[in-house]
């Protein structure tokens, strides 16, 4: 009998943050059959399997891994100084090469891109539209100079995600029956954005976990922009307009064609209620 094939052993940091969550019950509902998450807290008790660890201690008790996944990061939310962003990336790094990791995938965001009237590809991002996407920008940046410093040892890729659906600011102000407040624009439309489930999310992370010589920056949302008023709808929310101020975006929409050349997320990835659905996803939302 063929030994069985091994298992991809992933390193999660950041396990217990928003998206952490909505990853773990999507990947307990599915898991993947060849891939092994290890899933490491900075703070909290670990969960059956967790482990407790900070890049303040010493990794010789963290087991050998083939990639790390990570979550972690400083935002304007969790009260951590934004610049640790960087120093988290280079924490990231050094244990991979402690630890064997070939691979590293570095949670970026959509925040890095400014809006520029068009969809946005990997290459235009250079100049971000708040302090948060300036962090992820100089940790992007951090991260491709420590690549030209030690050419090929490490495969590192920085996930720009887009709108991750219960996990930002239209769905912590919606509750299902209630009301929300959307901007209307001079076209009579409210603002559209790039969503992704968390089912989805987790498929995508799996697919770029398994995939070959993927390096870089690389967008991460559903294929089709979502209206948020349509969101509002199918989450069961009364949506009440107002005039958009003057400096409102209606759409900072991600071109996604690099990511569908490696993961197909199916014709319903951008339908609403698949995203509302979605949003339910580890007790996070509603």
């Amino acid at each position: 009998m063929a030994p069985e094939p091994q298992k991809i052993r992933t390193l999660v940091l950041g396990a217990s943050g928003k998206i952490g969550r909505m990853l773990r019950a999507s990947w307990t509902l599915k898991p993947p059959q060849d891939i092994e998450f290890i899933y490491v807290y900075r703070n909290d008790p670990p969960e059956e399997g967790g482990i407790v660890w900070t890049p303040e201690e010493s990794c010789e008790n963290l087991p050998d891994i083939d990639v790390i996944l990570a979550l972690w990061g400083a935002t304007p939310s969790n009260g951590s100084a934004l610049n640790a962003n960087v120093s988290l990336a280079h924490s990231a790094l050094k244990l991979a090469l402690a630890k064997g990791a070939r691979k590293v995938l570095h949670c970026s965001s959509a925040a890095v891109y400014a809006p520029q009237g068009h969809v946005l590809s990997e290459e235009d991002a250079g100049e971000a539209a708040n302090a948060y996407g300036q962090s992820k920008l100089e940790m992007e940046r951090a991260i491709q100079a420590w690549d030209q410093e030690n050419p090929g040892k490490i495969e590192n890729v920085m996930l720009r995600i887009g709108n991750v659906a219960g996990a930002e600011s239209l769905f912590g102000n919606m509750t299902p029956g209630g009301e929300v407040f959307l901007d209307r624009f001079p076209n009579g439309k409210g603002p559209e954005r790039s969503y992704i489930a968390p089912p989805d999310l987790g498929q995508v992370i799996a697919d770029l976990i398994r995939a070959k010589t993927v390096t870089g920056p690389i967008n991460v949302a559903s294929p089709e922009p979502v209206e948020m008023a349509e969101l509002a709808v199918a989450a069961g929310c009364h949506v009440t307009w107002k005039p958009a101020p003057g400096n409102a975006v209606q759409s900072v929409v991600l071109d996604t064609r690099r990511l569908q050349a490696i993961c197909d997320l199916g014709a319903n990835a951008s339908d609403p209620t698949h995203l509302v659905e979605g949003a339910k996803i580890g007790g996070v939302w509603p």
